[in-house]
Order: structure tokens, then C-alpha cells, then sequence
């Protein structure tokens, strides 16, 4: 596990449009789209990869193409991921996001409703369970509102398996689309936004570095695999691809 920094990460100044030019990640599309998996899971990614280069470091000296100067701000930027989740979820408590919590929790415990009759019905179905995880990854409000519409299509499109009032909760799929629809027009306060944008760079900043790191200890350690394991990620769920127009929570 990497040896943290003692520093308040407020109080270090990150240049993250030098750092996204440096790693050619794109300001504004990273921005715009969530991290492609918990932001908890890339910060241990990071931990656990970033203080393995720096115990080799030596090794990766000379190596074509490979910038050492990227990982000088490595646990900064790590550091900088951590704090920029925490002020984002502290910032969208709300007096809108306190309105939503019955409506979220409704949400949640109908999800669980239907994925539970869904995995029931397609237990012997090898692609459909395949679909059920990939509905399934991920967390927070955005997440839960595109669970909501994903369990809705793909009951529809078994209307002989998932019967309401048999195998579904009856008027499941009216409500789920209703509570989809409502958590999605809630606003988010102005400063979470702004937040949430900056999370979401960060996060993109930090997953372009440990990229950049995986690939070339995949270079370097070529044919020792326990080594390169080191790098790897310990997050082996299966993920969804990035989202864009994330809802606020």
C-alpha cells in the first residue's frame, strides 16, 4: 500500500490542464463523463500502483518513450481524486438531494425487486445474466437511474418470462419508469456541478496515469507476470463504459 502523503491535498496546487495535455486527455469530455468505475476502487488502484513504481523505479530508467516526469505529481494527483469526492458529495447535500430521499430509496428497493425476479427467470441463461451484470455494476444516483430504465427494457423484451403480477411486482415497470423520470429532472445545485465536473477529471487524470504505468511495467516486466500483476487493477468486476450527463445525487 503506498505511503500517503502527509499533506492536505488542498493545499497542493495541480496544474490539470498541464497534466491533461502531458497525458493527452481531452478537458472537457473528461469533465463531462463519470469515472468508469468507484472512484474508492482507482484511489486504491492508485495506492497500490504508485507505490510499486516508486519501490522500482530504477527499473523503468531508459525505457523508450516513457516519461518519468508524468508520476512526479502521481500521489498529488491521487491525493487531489480523494479530496475532489468528498467535497462533491458533501457539496450535493442539499436541500433538493433531502427531497429525493424517498424517491431514491423507493428506487433502490423496486431495483432490487426486479433484478431479483430477472436473475430468477434467466438463471439458465448464460447472455442474460451476462446483460443482468452489466446493469448491475456501478453505484450512485446516475447509476441507479439508468439501472431503473436497463431492468425495464430488458423485462420487456421477455414479456412471456417476466409477467407482472407473476414473476415481476405488479405495476413494477409503470413505477420504475416514473421514479427514473423523476430523479432524473431533479437539479443539482450549481457548486456541485461544478464539483462533480472537477472529480471527474481528476478521476480521468488519474486513470490515464495508472494506464500509462500498467503499459510500460507490461513493457518492463514482460514475461513475469506476478510482477506485472503488481500494476494491475484489483477492481475485476465487469464495467460499464463511461457516461456522460451523469444525474446528480
Amino acid at each position: 500500500m503506498a505511503k500517503k502523503t502527509t499533506k492536505n491535498p488542498k493545499e497542493v496546487s495541480l496544474d490539470l490542464g498541464a497534466i491533461a495535455a502531458l497525458l493527452k486527455v481531452d478537458l472537457a469530455a473528461a469533465s463531462e463523463t463519470s469515472p468508469a468505475y468507484p472512484v474508492a476502487a482507482i484511489v486504491l488502484d492508485a495506492d497500490r500502483a504508485f507505490a510499486e513504481y516508486h519501490t522500482r523505479k530504477k527499473d523503468f530508467v531508459g525505457i523508450p518513450t516513457f516519461n518519468p516526469d508524468l508520476f512526479a505529481f502521481a500521489i498529488d494527483l491521487r491525493n487531489e481524486l480523494a479530496e475532489a469526492e468528498r467535497v462533491w458529495r458533501l457539496t450535493r447535500i442539499s436541500k433538493n438531494a433531502v427531497d429525493r430521499v424517498g424517491l431514491r430509496k423507493e428506487a433502490e428497493a423496486l431495483r432490487g425487486e426486479i433484478m431479483a425476479s430477472c436473475r430468477f427467470v434467466c438463471r439458465h441463461d448464460p447472455e442474460a445474466n451476462l446483460e443482468l451484470d452489466r446493469i448491475d455494476e456501478g453505484d450512485g444516483l446516475d447509476d441507479l437511474v439508468l439501472d431503473l430504465d436497463d431492468v425495464v427494457a430488458f423485462s420487456r423484451a421477455r414479456p412471456t418470462m417476466l409477467v407482472e403480477g407473476q414473476t415481476l411486482p405488479k405495476g413494477a415497470l409503470a413505477r420504475a419508469g416514473e421514479l427514473a423520470t423523476a430523479l432524473r429532472s431533479a437539479k443539482e445545485p450549481p457548486e456541485a456541478a461544478e464539483q462533480r465536473a472537477r472529480r471527474n477529471l481528476v478521476a480521468a487524470l488519474v486513470v490515464a496515469l495508472l494506464k500509462e504505468l500498467r503499459a510500460v511495467a507490461a513493457f518492463r516486466y514482460r514475461g513475469n507476470a506476478k510482477r506485472i500483476s503488481a500494476f494491475s487493477t484489483t477492481y475485476a468486476s465487469k464495467k460499464r463504459a463511461p457516461r456522460k450527463a451523469e444525474v446528480p445525487s
